[in-house]
This record gives C-alpha cells, structure tokens and sequence, in this order.
C-alpha cells in the first residue's frame, strides 16, 4: 500500500490468491483504490480482490502479465510515487529478475 490518504483511498500492488491455495495467484497488478464505502462494507476488499475495474472503488492501472507469486520465490518491489508531479513508477523483481 502506497500513496495512502485516507481508508478509502490509496494506492496497492498485489497477486491476491485465488480459493483456498496458495498455488492460484491472481496476476500482479497495480491498483487504485479510490472507495465510495471505504471499509464500512465488504465492497472495498471485494474489489482489491477483483481482476477487474469496479465502479466507486478500484482502477486497475496496470496489468502487465498472467503471472502471478509463486512459492519458493523471492520478490522485491521498488515504487517512486511523486504525486505533486502526477508521475508513478514500480518494478518487481522475481529472484532478481525483472517482471515489470
């Protein structure tokens, strides 16, 4: 989580899981939550958890592959986040080896 301004708005990279297994990652994604219900409701986290825009609570900004974390890996992430000049920049690494 990153670029926090209040509980319904900030920014998150994640690979939710899938089910119950640790082996069905959704694929890493740069989200924007931007939270008409905040956590007042189940809404909010539904959407993180989503692959997909939701209206009134998450952007998908960036996708960039089907990969998602997998087990016995190592990921490094690095995000230069300069809001005063409208500029966003992340790269994660898996075992040193940039994924985006």
């Amino acid at each position: 989580v990153f670029g926090y301004q209040d509980i319904g708005h900030f920014y998150i990279v994640s690979s939710p899981l899938v089910g119950n297994s640790h082996n069905q990652p959704k694929p890493w994604r740069l989200t924007k939550v931007e939270s008409d219900t905040g956590n007042t409701s189940d809404q909010m986290m539904k959407a993180i958890m989503s692959d997909k825009d939701i209206e009134g609570q998450t952007s998908i900004l960036l996708k960039p592959s089907s990969q998602g974390w997998l087990t016995n890996k190592m990921y490094t992430w690095n995000v230069i986040h300069r809001p005063s000049i409208n500029f966003l920049s992340i790269t994660i690494q898996e075992d040193s080896i940039p994924l985006w």
